[in-house]
């Protein structure tokens, strides 16, 4: 590493030392603590791996368990494409479930050198392209998420020794120069374990407690301050402090909806609000449906997910000039309101998945027992995203675009608050 990149680490490590936290779920938590559940969760894995390893349980368990955990416990961001999804991908497409146990029982246990880290690689890689049926390519796992997936169980048997291949880190390592992009997979990794050796090496030079997590916490926050599109109205463009190839995530913002930001902030008339979330939603994928004036009392949007398994969002725009927007009693009978209104209107549909989806510049309290009772009453989840989050949704949509409506499914199903860290969990952190 060159010492313009070394001073690069140096400068991260002071920034984030400013302020050192993990964002986890939305919530903001110590590095220490955020280590000490992340630890307490890894022994739990270990058991259910152990359990795999001596053949306790069978390759169906063992998918079920782990899936379970890191959905009570997401530390990794496994339940994303790259973890979970590929593993379900993986064990639905598979032709052969009793090779796919055998292989797994043999690329899961930690390698003992590089070498043999790439050779586990190129096994998962192989076995993908001749044992996978190749129907429909929204079916078939997606090859380069082996790195993730298989670096994440090795990480759970040595957390110290092997770096996790998350989308996020290795976005970041190649826009700042750290790392060049290689479409050999397993040669790929070994430089990004490299780098990751690297940049450990420096950091303890600093401070001799650093570890391999720590330098994932570093880059996850630079990546995640990074990804702002936009602060306030007056905040257009990103800092671009690093690195000149980074290119600041609102240009991807198209000009129709690049003030979306400002109208959620413009009480006095909403409904430019509400069409300009509606356009939003068809740049998603959607089929929207904008309610406006005389449609009664409804919801401002419906924005339906035409798949072969439909679900749909009953979106609820509420643009505040001053304080965020709170789910107080009053806005609960809204919403119930609103979701038997449009029961009534739409029979068929509402027989499909919902969901309630609040919009708006901001939240205050989320309130679980006011959330539980609306389900309760009406069967549907409450979800919140700000529009800063719908619109970094937007923008990782256009950067990828097999980034589709079933997989932005699974954000929508969250209940509260949709963060930006959890989506990008999703989507493949």
């Amino acid at each position: 590493m060159d010492e313009k990149h070394k001073k690069l680490v140096l400068d991260l490590l002071v920034d984030f030392n400013k302020d050192p936290y993990v964002i986890n779920q939305g919530k903001k938590q110590s590095v220490e603590e955020f280590d000490k559940e992340r630890l307490e969760t890894l022994k739990q894995v270990s058991d259910i791996l152990e359990d795999f390893f001596n053949e306790v349980i069978s390759l169906e368990e063992f998918k079920t368990r782990v899936d379970s955990l890191n959905k009570q416990n997401p530390y990794w961001g496994f339940r994303g494409v790259n973890g979970q999804m590929f593993f379900n991908m993986l064990y639905k497409s598979s032709n052969d479930k009793k090779a796919l146990k055998i292989l797994l029982l043999d690329i899961l246990k930690i390698p003992k050198d590089i070498e043999k880290a790439k050779d586990k690689i190129n096994k998962v890689i192989n076995f993908v392209k001749i044992n996978v049926d190749g129907g429909d390519k929204r079916k078939v796992p997606r090859i380069k998420s082996v790195l993730y997936f298989i670096s994440y169980f090795w990480q759970i048997q040595n957390h110290e020794s092997w770096p996790i291949f998350y989308n996020s880190l290795e976005q970041t390592l190649v826009e700042l120069g750290f790392l060049v992009s290689n479409e050999d997979l397993s040669n790929y990794y070994e430089e990004f374990y490299k780098i990751n050796v690297e940049l450990l090496t420096i950091l303890k030079e600093k401070n001799n407690l650093s570890n391999l997590w720590f330098v994932e916490h570093i880059f996850w926050k630079y990546f995640i301050q990074k990804q702002e599109v936009l602060g306030t109205p007056e905040e257009i463009k990103i800092e671009k402090k690093h690195s000149e190839k980074i290119e600041p995530v609102s240009e991807y913002i198209p000009p129709i909806i690049s003030n979306l930001i400002e109208l959620s902030l413009n009480e006095e008339n909403p409904a430019d609000f509400e069409r300009k979330v509606y356009v939003l939603f068809k740049m998603l994928g959607f089929d929207t449906e904008l309610m406006g004036q005389g449609k009664g009392r409804m919801v401002d949007v419906i924005a339906r997910a035409n798949l072969e398994k439909p679900y749909i969002l009953l979106i609820d725009c509420k643009a505040r000039s001053k304080k965020d927007f709170k789910l107080n009693a009053g806005e609960e009978r809204t919403v119930v309101e609103y979701i038997k209104s449009f029961a009534y209107n739409y029979p068929r549909n509402s027989k499909l998945e919902t969901h309630y989806l609040i919009i708006s510049s901001g939240f205050r309290n989320d309130d679980e027992d006011i959330r539980r009772k609306i389900k309760g009453e009406t069967g549907t989840d409450v979800s919140f995203i700000t529009i800063q989050e719908l619109l970094f949704l937007l923008v990782k949509k256009l950067q990828n675009w097999d980034f589709d409506l079933e997989r932005i499914r699974e954000i929508f199903q969250r209940e509260g608050l949709i963060s930006k860290d959890v989506i990008q969990d999703i989507i493949g952190r």
